[in-house]
């Protein structure tokens, strides 16, 4: 192979080989310089043969980009010619990250079921101190940082201090606390990408009921649906205190952007008859107005909802959150 290098001025264009000069078509292929993005190749020898002229602004370069915050730019779908090109150009002077994101139809009919997704919600834990289920809602359940465990009190304060102690001995809950605070910038600086860390470390720890719905929730945000459902089924599938409120989004997602009612009211009646207000009150009465539920269904759907209120209602936990000046869920 001829990689002898030609003169500066006949490679200043950017679809020619940086060495021997020789212009990029349908049989040759030209490939950047992974390091520094601003020239290319045709072929390795080519590469090692220029590398001596081009080690200097190479390294420079590299040194940028690894120093620059990374823009990232969400695609869905193939990008065009004209749009690849202009990633090429600006890739020249940032640090340009792209994502390819699923289609949504791409993933509705390319989707199968996990085992066991319409399955009966397995009942919730039990308190380590009244021994009652645990509450869904979050306004009737307190973290305590010290021992890490969860409480039916209401209280709230700031110990981020206690936390990080807690996250250094490997406790999954507070690393899923930590991401909630940096998921609403309480106590620390707001930071989604931090927030996705911590999530992620709990899901590795073994908290997947919250740091799902959690991670779920910011592609959600994103506008990147099939992530979202993956890790809401994740969470919502778990065998042991699953997250009702990842189903309860499972069924919105199905009855609002992918059009599948029939799906939807599964996911609504499974949470509804796990003791969730929100899938009872707001979602399956409401798909029952639209004609998706039958009165039959709705019924038998009630008298579970509210045998599942009862299990976890306790005087404790209503004078509880009477004291914080909240709205109980359990009356």
């Amino acid at each position: 192979m001829d990689c002898a290098p030609v003169a500066t001025a006949a490679v200043s264009t950017e679809d020619v080989c940086a060495n021997c000069g020789k212009e990029g078509s349908d049989t040759i292929k030209l490939k950047n310089c992974t390091a520094c993005r601003l020239v290319k190749y045709c072929s390795v020898d080519c590469q090692k043969t220029h590398r001596k002229q081009h080690k200097k602004a190479c390294k420079k370069r590299a040194a940028e980009l690894k120093g620059e915050k990374p823009i990232v730019i969400e695609t869905c779908g193939s990008l065009s010619a004209e749009i690849a090109g202009q990633l090429q150009q600006m890739s020249k002077h940032h640090n340009i990250r792209v994502k390819k994101r699923m289609p949504v139809e791409e993933y509705v009919d390319g989707r199968t079921d996990p085992p066991g997704l319409f399955d009966i919600a397995p009942p919730q834990q039990d308190c380590d101190v009244c021994f009652l289920p645990m509450p869904i809602s979050r306004d009737q359940v307190d973290y305590r940082y010290c021992c890490g465990k969860y409480l039916p009190i209401t209280e709230q304060r700031d110990c981020i201090k206690l936390l990080k102690k807690q996250m250094g001995k490997g406790n999954a809950s507070a690393f899923t606390m930590m991401g909630e605070s940096y998921m609403f910038g309480d106590g620390v600086q707001q930071d989604d990408e931090k927030a996705k860390d911590m999530f992620l470390k709990a899901f590795e720890l073994g908290e997947d009921s919250a740091a799902c719905r959690h991670l779920g929730n910011l592609f959600a945000n994103k506008n990147d649906l099939p992530k979202a459902m993956h890790w809401w089924t994740l969470g919502a599938t778990r065998q042991v205190n699953p997250c009702i409120n990842s189903r309860c989004n499972l069924g919105r997602s199905e009855m609002t952007t992918l059009k599948c009612p029939e799906r939807a009211v599964k996911h609504f009646k499974i949470a509804a008859e796990a003791g969730l207000e929100e899938a009872m009150k707001d979602y399956m009465e409401e798909a029952y107005k639209q004609g998706h539920v039958a009165k039959e269904d709705l019924a038998s759907t009630l008298r579970a909802h509210k045998k599942a209120l009862d299990s976890m209602k306790s005087d404790q936990r209503a004078h509880a959150a009477m004291m914080m000046n909240l709205t109980p869920n359990l009356k």
